[in-house]
């Protein structure tokens, strides 16, 4: 497959997607380190190192980004206009230049003030953030091409695990980089790293075949066609729903790092570290709640997996600084949040997935 923008003129052959289908995968390992860069928890860890001050409400603007998925819904029609990749790889090369710019504005101590820095930081992690989501909505229509119906449970499991095994070790190799105190420019080696990242998968994006686009009869109005799933009452619901799930875990996401900042002395790179045990309690559930849904629905899942989901949180209340154990208490209290998180992420996914395909 030549590196292109433009769909296959013919049904993908089997060989076209099983090539595609390792190109998906790589693409997503190189993912994972870019998003393991750009994790609320570091970028809030470098608004502290700027100032120590910084207060919870600006620290919390990088953990409520995701909300920015919003904005995903406006592409839909021109995706189905133009085709999945032209509307995603020119979104991902300009977020790609993010991160070089970021470099720069830690640079700016002499000419701006500490405070100013920050805010340079989060508007340009805010415009990164939007041309993530505006592509985004390219992804799972290229994966369907991609993925015939009888093997997408089993490779979208197989695919999750290794993210999630990966971010559990970049974690590693960011608590021994970072160690307890880490400088600016060990955070600005992260930036350049992620646009390394980010230019190998604008390639991988390229090499990974598109389906012709679907004929239409009818060019319906750019406003018409976000409306269409809205007017779906089931549909609404799962949305309003989604949003208040994914704040309610962005919200405790900011107070956990300054209880472990401030009130337990935890180190930077150990704060990296225990909050990637997400990832081993991910890998844990990934298969077994893959199934459930299967069996059982997605809604199953849910009402199985929010009430200890809600208990775990309990942990930030009752965990002290006193306390020789600690750091396997928050350790075991993320597995188990991972595990919960991402067994609820399995039948959101299942959702969204089914959504895309139609």
């Amino acid at each position: 497959m030549p590196f292109t923008t433009k769909p296959s003129p013919e049904p993908l052959t089997p060989e076209q997607q099983k090539a595609g289908q390792i190109r998906i995968i790589s693409f997503s390992l190189v993912v994972m380190v870019i998003t393991t860069v750009f994790k609320p928890q570091i970028l809030s860890l470098l608004a502290l190192k700027l100032d120590p001050e910084a207060a919870n409400s600006t620290l919390s603007i990088f953990f409520f980004m995701p909300f920015m998925s919003i904005f995903t819904v406006l592409m839909g029609p021109l995706v189905d206009r133009v085709g999945k990749k032209k509307v995603m790889v020119p979104f991902y090369i300009a977020s790609a230049f993010f991160p070089p710019l970021m470099v720069l504005a830690c640079s700016l101590t002499g000419w701006f003030t500490t405070q100013e820095i920050i805010w340079i930081l989060i508007i340009l992690v805010m415009l990164r953030q939007l041309m993530q989501v505006l592509g985004l909505a390219s992804w799972f229509p290229l994966m369907s091409d991609n993925l015939p119906s009888e093997i997408r449970g089993r490779f979208l499991g197989i695919m999750r695990t290794c993210w999630h095994l990966e971010v559990f070790v970049i974690g590693i190799g960011i608590k021994w980089f970072f160690g307890d105190n880490p400088e600016i420019w060990q955070f600005q080696t992260l930036f350049a790293v992620s646009f390394i990242f980010s230019i190998i998968r604008v390639f991988i994006l390229l090499s990974i075949s598109e389906a012709p686009l679907a004929g239409q009869t009818e060019k319906k109005a750019l406003l018409a066609g976000i409306l269409i799933p809205l007017r779906n009452r089931p549909f609404r619901n799962f949305l309003i729903f989604a949003g208040l799930f994914n704040f309610a875990n962005m919200f405790q996401g900011v107070f956990a790092l300054r209880l472990m900042k401030d009130e337990l002395g935890t180190g930077d790179g150990t704060i990296v570290f225990l909050s990637s045990f997400v990832s081993l309690g991910a890998v844990s559930s990934l298969y077994l709640f893959g199934k459930l849904v299967d069996r059982f629905g997605s809604k199953f899942v849910y009402a199985l997996l929010l009430p200890p989901m809600l208990c775990l949180n309990l942990v930030w209340i009752l965990i002290a600084p006193t306390s020789s154990w600690w750091q396997w208490i928050l350790a075991g209290y993320y597995f188990f949040f991972g595990a919960c998180l991402f067994g609820c992420g399995v039948a959101q996914t299942t959702m969204i997935f089914a959504s895309a395909s139609k």
